[in-house]
């Protein structure tokens, strides 16, 4: 079972620790980190998933604006050492896992053996460690602690910005419940 907003947001008063070990940080209906950082706050151990909800059955295929949703259908991929039936449940459960916005896209963070999704206690003189790959570059990395920005890397001020272009960046939804949009 995965809680996602959706049409209507999950009650994370009925989180199941057995069954609940990812939530949809986004989908079709947009992004969704202030529920992610809510379930942190409240002590849940879940890994990140995002799915398309767009009803059509292109899993990441869904196209922004289609009736009231409002993004480009998501995925969710699954860090496992075996691509099989028990590899994937095994790394599920584990929440190794990622989500994308349905671009080609990569990220993962480590420190020394332990992937994202572990509980463990960190190491202070060893790095966190994370990859990026994708198909058309990254724009911004942002390492959060629930709502806390911990550390942020601007890889297009660091690689300079172009002359004669201009950069629209939108910041995702700020209302919590159905019919989000901003016009």
């Amino acid at each position: 079972m995965t809680p996602h907003v959706g049409g209507r947001r999950c009650n994370l008063d009925w989180h199941h620790l057995e069954l609940e070990r990812l939530l949809e940080v986004s989908s079709a209906w947009g992004l969704f980190h202030w529920v992610y950082a809510e379930a942190l706050q409240r002590g849940y151990r879940v890994g990140a998933a995002a799915n398309s909800d767009e009803h059509q059955g292109h899993c990441g295929g869904g196209v922004p604006a289609t009736a009231v949703f409002g993004s480009r259908g998501e995925l969710t991929g699954v860090l496992a050492e075996r691509f099989d039936r028990a590899g994937v449940g095994r790394a599920l459960r584990a929440r190794h896992t990622f989500a994308t916005t349905g671009e080609q896209t990569f990220a993962s963070l480590s420190q020394g053996t332990h992937l994202m999704g572990d509980v463990f206690t960190a190491e202070p003189g060893l790095p966190l460690e994370y990859r990026l790959l994708g198909d058309a570059g990254w724009e911004q990395v942002e390492l959060y602690d629930g709502e806390r920005l911990i550390w942020s890397r601007d890889l297009h001020q660091e690689l300079g910005f172009a002359e004669g272009r201009i950069r629209l960046r939108l910041g995702g939804a700020q209302i919590k419940d159905r019919y989000r949009g901003a016009y």
